[in-house]
């Protein structure tokens, strides 16, 4: 009986791990962000491997855009913004990794299946474009590594999806 049962046990398990995982935006932050005017659309979620999404993210900007971190046990961070708009190889480069750098600070980038991998500053991020939202993740040099960076963003999902939460 067990045995018959097993197969079942683990799909119920699978299920059950792959929701809870979707998720990681308390219902409590989620009413936070949209009473301070994020737009429903642009709050996503990652999984960044090591790191725990902080349950008091900031909010705002004019278009409604979303901006969570992501911490480690150790300290370290990492940011992940979404906004309406676009990206080209033109705007990747001629954006400083920094806001308190100055424009004609230096950065590279570089054009992948995924998007854009962006460093400078001692930071590096990856840069995807979802329709009309642009997805970032950020963090310093050193802390989380490219290949998780472009994983996360690649994997990167909407916790609400036609204006309810995602189950």
């Amino acid at each position: 009986m067990i045995r018959r049962l097993l197969p079942l046990l683990t799909l119920v398990l699978a299920v059950l791990t792959d929701c809870s995982s979707q998720t990681s935006l308390s219902r409590t932050a989620l009413d936070q962000a949209l009473s301070q005017g994020v737009a429903p659309e642009l709050v996503y979620v990652v999984d960044l491997p090591g790191y725990k999404l902080n349950e008091q993210p900031s909010y705002g900007g004019d278009n409604g855009g979303f901006m969570s971190v992501y911490i480690r046990p150790d300290g370290r961070h990492a940011m992940l913004t979404v906004e309406r708009g676009s990206s080209e190889d033109a705007r990747c480069v001629g954006v400083p990794s920094k806001p308190t750098e100055p424009l004609e600070a230096s950065v590279s980038c570089e054009r992948d299946d995924v998007g854009w991998y962006r460093t400078g500053g001692g930071l590096h991020e990856y840069m995807a474009l979802r329709g009309h939202h642009l997805i970032r993740l950020m963090g310093e040099i050193g802390d989380a590594d490219r290949a998780a960076l472009k994983e996360a963003v690649a994997g990167a999902r909407r916790v609400i999806a036609d204006g309810s939460p995602t189950p």
